[in-house]
């Protein structure tokens, strides 16, 4: 009886051992299946990696030979600024930097709106009065951030004319460089000999 218990313990324990064998090679097998799987994965992602890399450099090379596209359809020298409402490239001879929201002008400037936080005016005028006009016309830009006057209609020489205007006092003496002078908006009258502009555009 004590060797039949004996043979019936000792095959408990070779199949328990056998039992825990396989379960040993199953999670091997599984491990090594899942190592696999995640060396995949990797390269995978960076097979994906240098696909976007090359994507993106295709892209940025499409858009410069856009860029310089869009650029030759300007005069020699400038350089598309911006675009006006009917969808048109406006050339200029400067990479357009507006200030203050100033929106992008016709002819390639930056269209001042005001300076030194007054109320939008309709027209920048004269010294109140005098016919300097590309002159006062630098200064007010000057004023709004920018260097230089590039574009703007006059007004006065066609015959009187009156605007909502920002102004300053001293005539053709006079130097606007500061807002401590700036004068309105209020109605002042444009003449032959007391000139103001409209649309004035600047530049840098």
């Amino acid at each position: 009886m004590r060797n039949i218990k004996f043979f019936a313990m000792e095959h408990a324990v070779i199949i328990v051992f056998v039992f825990g064998l396989a379960i040993g090679l199953a999670w091997n097998a599984a491990t090594a299946h899942a190592r696999v799987s995640l060396t995949q994965l990797q390269a995978e992602i960076e097979a994906l990696q240098v696909e976007n890399a090359a994507q993106q450099a295709e892209i940025d090379a499409n858009s410069n030979v856009i860029n310089t596209m869009v650029d030759q359809s300007c005069p020699s020298g400038q350089a598309v600024v911006g675009m006006d409402a009917a969808g048109n490239f406006i050339c200029g001879n400067f990479k357009l930097s507006c200030l203050n929201g100033d929106p992008a002008g016709s002819n390639g400037g930056c269209l001042l709106q005001t300076v030194c936080g007054k109320t939008q005016p309709e027209a920048f005028a004269s010294g109140n009065c005098s016919t300097n006009t590309a002159q006062f016309a630098d200064w007010w830009c000057q004023l709004g951030g920018y260097s230089h006057a590039i574009a703007y209609t006059e007004i006065g020489p066609s015959g009187y004319i009156t605007y909502q205007s920002l102004y300053y006092n001293g005539g053709s003496s006079a130097v606007l460089s500061n807002c401590s002078q700036v004068l309105g908006p209020t109605t002042y009258g444009f003449t032959s000999n007391c000139s103001g502009v409209l649309d004035l555009e600047c530049a840098n």
